[in-house]
């Protein structure tokens, strides 16, 4: 793990990146250390999400070939790659890794060796923290408000049919 003073030279705050299916190509992320938020608008629907930093997978290192040259990218890698956050390039590689240290410490996520072993990791074992999921069947088991003044039918007597009977609906 990091040293404590190296976590502390990163600061949360805001800042553009680029997103393939954003309206304007760029979303704009919030990041916090417990909590990462990203806003962007799809088709004209403006959306913002808040991600707790626990769900994270972990801070991961991956090299790209660019017109620059080489350079090293790190990210906060979640199982959803639309998820995954770009936080810092750097151009060396010994830099690369001081900082991906030190993002690890800040968010408090494990370092992992590239995104091949983050879906490795998410197919072993899943985070300490997950949101609680709403519970559908005590809402499907609920009557509607109106219906709750009134008694239920009886079932038993609704099933039989008798002969040459008709059935009087008046809506008034």
């Amino acid at each position: 793990m990091a040293h404590p003073q190296a976590a502390a030279r990163i600061k949360p705050g805001s800042y553009f990146a680029q997103d393939a299916r954003a309206d304007h190509g760029t979303r704009l992320i919030t990041l916090r250390q417990d909590m990462i938020q990203i806003e962007r608008a799809l088709n004209g629907m403006k959306m913002r999400v808040h991600v707790p930093a626990q769900i994270y997978t972990g801070v991961t290192l991956t090299d790209c070939d660019g017109p620059d040259g080489k350079t090293y990218e790190i990210k906060l890698s979640h199982r959803d790659p639309e998820l995954s956050v770009l936080l810092e390039t750097a151009p060396e590689r010994q830099e690369a890794e001081n900082l991906r240290l030190e993002w690890a410490a800040f968010f408090s996520r494990p370092v992992l060796d590239s995104d091949l072993s983050v879906l490795n990791v998410s197919a072993q074992k899943k985070p300490a923290f997950l949101p609680r999921r709403r519970c559908m069947t005590m809402v499907a088991k609920r009557r509607p408000r109106r219906a709750m003044s009134r008694k239920p039918g009886n079932r038993e007597n609704l099933s039989i049919v008798r002969r040459d009977e008709r059935e009087i609906i008046c809506y008034e």
